[in-house]
């Protein structure tokens, strides 16, 4: 159920590449709340892109996935 949500709640790549997405921050405390605002709307891409490359490090994960599903 959990994937599923995730899966519902991401945002279009598109938008994290947009050009005005890379200009430079007049003041640091612009840039934190920049890169908070970031993270907390990109949370669920982020998630699935670590979720993703884990699994290609690691492919005992996968197995171990696939058996957890199935039991």
């Amino acid at each position: 159920m959990l994937g599923q949500e995730l899966i519902a709640a991401r945002r279009p790549w598109g938008e994290a590449f947009r050009a005005p997405a890379f200009s430079k921050s007049p003041s640091v405390g612009e840039a934190i709340a920049k890169a908070r605002w970031n993270t907390a709307y990109f949370r669920a891409n982020y998630a699935l892109v670590v979720a993703a490359s884990s699994l290609l490090w690691h492919p005992g994960t996968l197995f171990a996935l696939h058996a957890l599903c199935t039991a």
